[in-house]
């Protein structure tokens, strides 16, 4: 059982690192997703994202990874 902070790399690449309660997302977290240039840093409950955070898309078509999208609020 996941419980307190740690990493979480998936099948596809995809990982998550913050806090766990109960197997799930719960608490601040940042969880990054390769197969699409995301990136969410800010609260989870119950393996969803709530609560202040900032989700940003990546454009994947630079070298630097320049940022294309930004949302900065609550969820």
């Amino acid at each position: 059982m996941k419980w307190g902070d740690g990493r979480m790399t998936y099948a596809t690449g995809n990982y998550y690192e913050g806090n766990w309660e109960n197997n799930k997302r719960n608490g601040h977290g940042v969880m990054f997703w390769v197969t699409s240039n995301e990136k969410y840093t800010g609260n989870w409950v119950e393996n969803l994202q709530s609560g202040f955070g900032t989700h940003i898309w990546l454009d994947s078509g630079t070298s630097n990874k320049l940022l294309r999208n930004r949302y900065v609020g609550y969820w």
